[in-house]
């Protein structure tokens, strides 16, 4: 049988190997989950979930069971489609049950193929059949802030937070906004209200701007740290004098840090800038550098400007946006 192979290889140019183990085709793609809470196993065994329409990517294949790195587990094969399908799987989702959650799944997948507007379609049809659903306005002030209607964003932000006065990460959002356009009194109280309203267990995969970038979902990211980034990126980083704190900065940006297991090169790029804001500018070089490691295509210039900036003695001041 070898010899059969060898001489069908000599003829037609492919490898012995090819023919005997072709590689999965979803190795190295993007999938997307289509059942809610669908299972990730280790060794038979349920380990965590995954909520629907989340993204990952395929690091090998098994059988029916696909290893998903970022996760360190398996995710079975019959609960994802390929990324470049999901358009089409939601939409004959749709044709059959138009629900506001089908809307609300095909809108993300939009948006991370940077479709913005017809995201912003989508998702008000989710708001036009479900207008009391919190998340619903938090993901659409999302879709306003990435088209830069900050005003938009706000008012949707607002709305969240009047239908579930607990949201923390519509607080979060919000205080995002206030930051980027110089309102630093109102981001420091709404990151405050985050903080109170958010724990450690709390987690979220919507609208992830990794996603967006060919990263995957980061279920196991923690909202709480994510508050506790802003927190410190505010107070190492702010124009404004009055609201800078270094030595908070550094605690809140180790907090960060740890939640994250110290693999998020965001938080690592705010604990550099908290280093610069206490003139600690070894470490600030230290920690910009494994941030860049970590960085995705479209942070490591961003990076590496801070980089240069801590490397001239430097700390770094966010913009204020338009």
């Amino acid at each position: 049988m070898r010899c059969c192979l060898l001489c069908l290889s000599l003829l037609f140019g492919f490898s012995v190997h090819s023919i005997v183990q072709a590689e999965d085709p979803l190795v190295g793609k993007r999938v997307v989950v289509i059942r809610d809470n669908a299972p990730l196993e280790v060794d038979g065994k349920e380990v965590a979930k995954a909520a629907d329409c989340s993204v990952f990517t395929v690091k090998s294949v098994q059988g029916n069971f696909l290893w998903v790195e970022s996760e360190k587990a398996y995710l079975r094969r019959a609960d994802v489609v390929p990324f470049e399908d999901a358009i089409d799987y939601y939409t004959r989702q749709l044709e059959t049950n138009k629900t506001a959650q089908n809307y609300w799944n095909r809108a993300q997948i939009w948006r991370l193929k940077g479709e913005l507007d017809i995201a912003l379609g989508d998702i008000n049809d989710a708001i036009r059949l479900n207008s009391t659903e919190s998340a619903w306005f938090n993901a659409r002030g999302l879709l306003w802030y990435g088209k830069k209607e900050y005003d938009k964003a706000v008012a949707d932000y607002n709305e969240a937070i009047r239908l579930d006065p607990k949201s923390g990460v519509a607080y979060l959002n919000r205080s995002i906004v206030w930051s980027r356009r110089g309102q630093y009194d109102k981001a420091i109280a709404d990151c405050d209200e985050a903080l109170k309203y958010l724990d450690r267990s709390e987690t979220s995969s919507e609208f992830d701007d990794r996603q967006a970038t060919g990263g995957d979902s980061h279920s196991k990211l923690n909202m709480w740290a994510m508050a506790c980034n802003e927190r410190s990126w505010l107070l190492s980083t702010c124009p404004d004098e009055k609201f800078r704190d270094g030595p908070r900065a550094v605690e809140y940006a180790i907090k960060a840090c740890e939640l994250t297991e110290w693999k998020f090169a965001n938080n690592l790029d705010t604990l550099a800038s908290a280093y610069a804001e206490v003139g600690d500018f070894n470490k600030a070089v230290e920690w910009q550098l494994k941030a860049i490691d970590l960085a995705s295509g479209d942070q490591k210039a961003d990076f590496e400007s801070h980089l240069k900036l801590y490397q001239d003695k430097k700390p770094y001041r966010q913009p204020v946006l338009q």
